[in-house]
């Protein structure tokens, strides 16, 4: 069995929205089929974002803390999860 490595730290929307953004569309617009426009609710810049990389620094999951201390957007790739 082979060990998957990962790592998560703390993600600036603006500096890391491309990665956000990739596990997030692929997850639940492709996977889940929520209308594009309801998944960009355009609060993303007032919130603290998690990202989750691969040992090769790529994108596999997020998540997101709203100024109100709600959780959301939680979002793994199918391979990770």
């Amino acid at each position: 069995m082979t060990e998957n490595r990962y790592r998560i730290r703390l993600a600036r929307w603006p500096k890391d929205r491309s990665a956000l953004r990739q596990v997030r569309e692929t997850v639940f617009v492709q996977e889940q089929n929520v209308p594009v426009e309801l998944e960009w609710d355009g609060i993303d810049d007032q919130c603290l974002h998690l990202l989750a990389e691969d040992d090769q620094g790529n994108p596999i999951g997020t998540g997101r803390l709203l100024p109100d201390g709600h959780i959301g957007r939680m979002a793994v790739l199918r391979e990770w999860r």
